[in-house]
């Protein structure tokens, strides 16, 4: 059973090498863009829509973030984290931010935005 679900868990991990970097645990998250727009655009904040609502406070602790986008763990673990509703706005002390803002339907009387 722990071999299985370290199966599971390696497929879905970034350290693998056949797993597309753009992919995480399931989710399409766009770190790489993240990551090379804190490296080649300094003091850029990010905004990420997605589909999908992120688990922040898990990506803020994952090793493999760590080591394969400094920049964006860093950010990631140094930032105050406010939630508003479907959205997740990271503040870090020098100003510099990240937005996540998820489209998708949770109750009824929510407004969603269809991205085609």
């Amino acid at each position: 059973m722990l071999h299985q679900y370290l199966d599971i868990f390696c497929n879905a991990s970034m350290n693998c090498k056949n797993v597309d970097s753009e992919a995480y645990m399931g989710y399409k998250i766009p770190l790489q863009k993240i990551e090379s727009t804190l490296v080649n655009h300094p003091g850029q904040s990010v905004v990420v829509l997605s589909k999908n609502k992120y688990n922040v406070n898990f990506l803020r602790m994952e090793e493999s973030i760590m080591t394969r986008y400094p920049k964006t763990s860093f950010l990631l673990r140094n930032s105050t984290i406010e939630q508003d509703g479907n959205d997740t706005l990271l503040v870090s002390k020098d100003g510099l931010s990240i937005l996540f803002v998820s489209l998708y339907k949770t109750l009824n009387n929510v407004v969603t935005i269809k991205i085609e």
